[in-house]
């Protein structure tokens, strides 16, 4: 099941327990609870509306606060719709007492009482249940008015067997969970609860992006999630406000509280003495506000009492961020300048101390803008580069404009922390005009080559690192990076040979710099690329280069030519997946430590990948997702375009056809405006892929012929990263077309041939016994068959074992060999399925079919389906069973779909029952 109102974003756990409740049994209540503003409401009508499509009753109430003294007013609006077709079946005391509460007669007598009007009620509800499922739905309970609430109350110990569920959504305060409404804890039904917490980073992007066309730098986004506490509404009107005063954070100032939310905020302040306010408002200057440097017990009790602060061994927290916000502003400005100097004098911490300078400063100060950058410095070194930036910025503004070559100085600073923290256009903005203002020679080079890694598009970054290879000559250290950079920048357009010339070009370089970081860089980046074009590895290259690493290398290289990048990404090609994953998180978490948004984004696709390969998709399917939202925020598109390659390959994979071409149409949307060659062409391989799969042989070979032929002359010859040989060779055998098919596998031989590629071997080998099997020669592509299979046992990727066994089993039933086949056949389908490979495990069961009998598998469950089912009959919810199981959520919901179609259940306590009985 999947709730698909439009506009719900970030709640994919909540909608799953939405989801779970209506697939579950009856009698039942589910209660979403959360602070104003956190989204119950939506998610509330995002399950109403899977109940309607469900063809479930639905009877709704949505109380306001003003009419919570109303009688009956939310059962007027819960009953109203259904009585013309329920109120003469009721006996005719409750029928005129109802009528009576519900101000629908006029007849004179003693009011009905309360007992009577809820009898009636569950009469109603009961007539209702008797013919289907029945969803009584209340969004804020909290102001149900009371009368109502005791008929609910009433109604709800009584339910039994009635296929009638409760769905309600409450509002509480801060992290408490609230009563249960409706006295549903001491009801004899069963309730659960759904936490709505604050929104993830990602969803917050996706939410301002669908609602306000807003998309915020990383740094920015994180500064809204901050002072929003991840509140979507808060979030916002904090966009709508920052957007209204022209979209830009001063450095060092808190968000602009917006108009919507000041009154709200001043209502929680303004009670306060004045003293208590100046005392918040200096908690909201602090870094780590403590009662000890506070010093006003007084003053935090009122605070305390009054909600606005919590206290914890000694710590102040306001109890939401905003209220920090509006209490700093809460006094004027110059009294915030005299605060921020009072505070440099108390703190400790030499970056705060610096920026409590730089808030109380009025003109520029060399001496403050000296420690701003010095606090910049260490704000990097510890993997703040956000906040490294922001210090920088406010050293800028504090640099006397006659200290001109410090004030460039420092503006390139600036522009270089502004990039690993995700913000390219400020980092642009600054460096453009500075990159004509800086005078010729390494400083030029050093911002021109900033500014090349600030850009969207590869042909201005190319152009712009020639210009700083120009200005760097003679420095050989400047000249490897540069070249090291061209070199990359020439691999993504398609021109590896020309990158692999430059990569040695800044190997030459590096070697008479001696600088063991610069040589480590260019060795690694020589390894990799002689790695991609399938040429003769230079012998130690890699291991020197690691070892130069260790010796040399700060954590500050994090980048993708980094050794232990090149050493990862070989192990991934030669089938190493345990030692390359080891590696790759070790680089992922050395990204996430450093703040830096972009080799984070890089680490995450790469992982993704290597799971696909290992066939565990749905994780490869969560570090695409996790990866696609940063590189979004990022907002570089052949970042996005390579998640969205991975996302595509996962969906031909698992057979969801439109989802895969959709998201190939957009990723080569991307890489042609930035001018990508290589997740271009990675697109459309997927793409031919998925015409094989779907048994188009003709159009996967109008895809994958020229796709092979371009692939040729681009150098890029490493048979696996694209994989567009094997499945061209298949399309090419199914056409009938077995001279260009051998003439392809002569190629995917010829490069295996020349370097490590367990996975080349395995393919060709694949391939071979498909085009002699195709001319006839059953016992020769048998033999071929075989030794693919044991150059798989070495390979753990499964997806490409059973594609063999597929076509060995087909080879064996066309040799006769029956029994052998239908084995053969049947591991086919058994890897297929624990894969969810729909597509080619239909392939596996339409040969199976041709055996006469029962398809295998057909009716029964998959080792993976019954591994679920076991686990949901168990008590699990869909999300413990995801947690437990290492799937996505996602995942367990369809499985469980076609447990339920198989086995012919429709809740958890059938499938409980059915899997406790006899098999």
């Amino acid at each position: 099941m999947s709730v698909t109102l439009t506009g719900v974003v970030g709640r994919d756990e909540e909608l799953a327990g939405v989801a779970a409740f209506l697939e579950g049994d009856f009698p039942a209540a589910l209660l979403l609870a959360g602070e104003a503003g956190i989204g119950k409401t939506t998610v509330w009508r995002a399950g109403l509306e899977e109940a309607r499509e469900r063809d479930m009753r639905t009877l709704v109430c949505r109380p306001a606060e003003s009419e919570a003294r109303l009688s009956f007013a939310g059962l007027a609006d819960l009953l109203e719709p259904v009585l013309g077709e329920t109120l003469a079946a009721l006996p005719s005391v409750q029928r005129r007492a109802l009528e009576a509460a519900l101000l629908l007669s006029e007849e004179e007598g003693p009011p009905p009482d309360q007992r009577t009007i809820s009898t009636a009620c569950l009469g109603v509800l009961r007539q209702l249940a008797g013919e289907g499922r029945v969803l009584v739905a209340v969004d804020d309970v909290q102001w149900l008015d009371p009368p109502t609430a005791l008929v609910l109350e009433f109604v709800a110990r009584r339910l039994t067997e009635e296929p009638v569920g409760l769905l309600l959504a409450e509002r509480v305060a801060g992290e408490g969970e609230g009563q249960a409404p409706l006295s549903l804890g001491r009801a004899d039904l069963e309730l659960a609860r759904v936490r709505l917490g604050p929104l993830s980073i990602g969803a917050l992007h996706r939410l301002l992006r669908d609602r306000l066309d807003v998309t915020l730098t990383r740094p920015a986004l994180h500064r809204v999630h901050e002072a929003s506490g991840g509140n979507p509404f808060y979030a916002l009107e904090l966009v709508r406000a920052l957007r209204a005063r022209g979209g830009r954070i001063q450095p060092g100032r808190p968000l602009p509280v917006p108009q919507t939310l000041e009154a709200i905020l001043r209502e929680r302040l303004v009670v306060l003495p004045l003293r208590a306010r100046k005392v918040l408002a200096a908690a909201a200057a602090l870094a780590r506000p403590t009662e000890a440097i506070l010093r006003d017990s007084l003053a935090l009790e009122q605070a305390f009492d009054a909600g606005v602060i919590e206290l914890s061994d000694g710590e102040v927290r306001f109890s939401h961020p905003l209220l920090a916000s509006a209490a700093y502003t809460s006094i004027g400005a110059a009294e915030r300048r005299r605060l921020h100097r009072r505070l440099a004098e108390i703190v400790s911490d030499p970056e705060e101390r610096a920026r409590h300078l730089a808030l109380g400063a009025k003109e520029p100060n060399l001496e403050v803008a000296d420690a701003l950058d010095e606090a910049a410095r260490e704000a990097a070194a510890r993997g703040a580069p956000a906040a490294a930036a922001e210090l920088a910025e406010l050293a800028v503004r504090l640099t006397p404009a006659t200290a001109r070559e410090r004030l460039r100085e420092r503006r390139v600073e600036a522009a270089g922390y502004h990039l690993p923290a995700g913000d390219l256009a400020k980092s642009a903005a600054i460096l453009e005009p500075l990159a004509e203002e800086v005078p010729a020679g390494g400083a030029r080079a050093d911002a021109l080559l900033l500014l090349a890694s600030s850009q969207q598009s590869f042909e201005r970054s190319l152009d712009l690192a020639e210009r700083a290879l120009v200005d760097a000559r003679g420095d050989d250290a400047r000249v490897a990076k540069i070249e090291c950079y061209i070199g990359e920048i020439l691999l993504v357009q398609g021109e590896s040979e020309q990158a692999l010339q430059h990569a040695r070009a800044a190997l030459t370089s590096a070697e008479r710099a001696d600088e063991g970081s610069v040589l480590a860089l260019a060795l690694a980046t020589v390894a990799w690329f002689e790695t991609l074009t399938a040429v003769e590895a230079t012998p130690g290259l890699l291991e020197r280069a690691i070892s130069l690493e260790d010796a040399h290398l700060n954590a500050e290289v994090s980048d993708s030519t980094s050794p232990s990048f090149a050493l990862a990404m070989r192990l991934k090609l030669t089938g190493r997946l345990d030692e390359a994953r080891a590696r790759m998180r070790m680089s992922l978490d050395r990204a996430v430590s450093l703040g830096d948004e972009g080799a984070r984004t890089a680490a995450l696709h790469h992982l993704a990948e290597l799971e696909w390969r290992a066939g565990n998709w749905p994780l490869a399917a969560r570090h695409a997702q996790e990866g696609y939202e940063c590189a979004e925020q990022l907002a570089r598109e052949q970042e996005m375009s390579a998640l969205l390659y991975i996302r595509a390959l996962v969906d031909a994979c698992v057979g969801r056809v439109d989802q895969a071409r959709e998201a190939a149409r957009r990723g080569i949307a991307l890489s042609e405006s930035c001018g990508d060659e290589v997740f271009l062409m990675q697109h459309l391989a997927v793409l031919g892929f998925l015409e094989l799969s779907v048994g188009d042989a003709a159009a996967a070979d109008k895809i994958l012929r020229p796709l092979a032929a371009r692939l040729a002359a681009s150098g890029w010859r490493e048979p696996s990263i694209y994989g567009e040989l094997p499945n061209a060779i298949e399309a090419l055998v199914e056409l009938g077309e077995l001279e260009e098919a051998n003439r392809l596998l002569m190629d995917l031989q010829e490069r295996v041939s020349r370097i490590d590629s367990p996975w080349g071997e395995a393919s060709a080998g694949r391939c071979e016994g498909l085009i002699l099997a195709a001319k006839g020669d059953i016992d020769a592509a048998l033999a071929a068959y075989e030794r693919a299979l044991r150059g798989c046992e070495h390979l753990p990727q499964p997806f490409d074992v059973a594609r063999t066994l597929l076509a060995q089993g087909i080879a064996q039933r066309r040799a006769r060999r029956r029994k052998d086949a239908r084995d053969t056949l049947q591991r086919a389908l058994g890897i297929f399925e624990e894969l969810e490979a729909r597509l080619w495990a239909e392939k596996a069961r339409g040969e199976l079919g041709r055996f006469g009998g029962r398809a295998a598998s057909g009716g029964g469950l998959t080792p993976s389906e019954r591994r679920i089912a076991e686990v949901v009959a168990a008590g699990k919810t869909n999300k413990e069973a995801a947690a437990a199981l290492f799937l996505s959520v996602h995942t367990v919901e369809d499985a469980l779909k076609r447990v339920y179609r198989k086995l012919g259940v429709r809740s958890r306590t059938e499938l409980s029952r059915r899997l406790s009985g006899p098999s």
